[in-house]
């Protein structure tokens, strides 16, 4: 069996974790001043095109489906990284998030998609990342590579929310 890590489009995950890496080498938000997202050619149709679509989601749905949001969810996240409450509508229209999104520029990345689709991999860089890019291997959003190990942290968050949904589901039942 295996878990998807995030709630967003797995093309999406080998960027989340580039992101989620970088921040926790200290990487803040207002610092960034472009981003370069690397990713295989056959990919950039789901997740970076059009550009000015997925910088700018019409939903929290269409936001799990973008480069660039995920990127900025990663960013800004929480705790765990990445989670559903990234991609609500309200998320979605969240200005930090927007304007963090319209730096990120999806491009083809040769190595990224010679691994496709074996692995999906993402290189991310560019403006003030220039000193942090992340060379692959080291961001391969792939089952198995150490940063897709599900951590218990995250298991028990997001068992958290659901338990909380089936709450306030089986409450609502009760009363209606």
């Amino acid at each position: 069996m295996v878990f998807k890590s995030y709630p967003c489009n797995h093309f999406t995950h080998a960027g989340v974790d580039a992101a989620l890496r970088l921040r926790a080498q200290g990487l803040a938000p207002a610092d960034v001043t472009a981003i370069e997202l690397g990713v295989a050619r056959p990919v950039l149709r789901t997740i970076a095109g059009p550009p000015g679509a997925k910088a700018r989601p019409a939903s929290g749905y269409h936001a799990a489906f973008s480069g660039p949001c995920t990127v900025a969810a990663a960013l800004l996240g929480g705790g765990l990284g990445v989670s559903h409450e990234d991609f609500t509508d309200a998320a979605a229209r969240d200005p930090r998030r927007l304007a963090l999104a319209a730096l990120v520029r999806c491009v083809e990345d040769e190595r990224c998609s010679a691994s496709f689709p074996h692995a999906c991999a993402a290189d991310l860089g560019g403006g003030a990342l220039r000193s942090r890019q992340l060379p692959l291997p080291d961001c391969v959003g792939q089952v198995g590579h150490p940063l897709r190990r599900l951590r218990a942290d995250r298991l028990q968050g997001h068992a958290a929310r659901v338990h909380a949904l089936e709450q306030a589901d089986s409450g609502a039942e009760q009363h209606g």
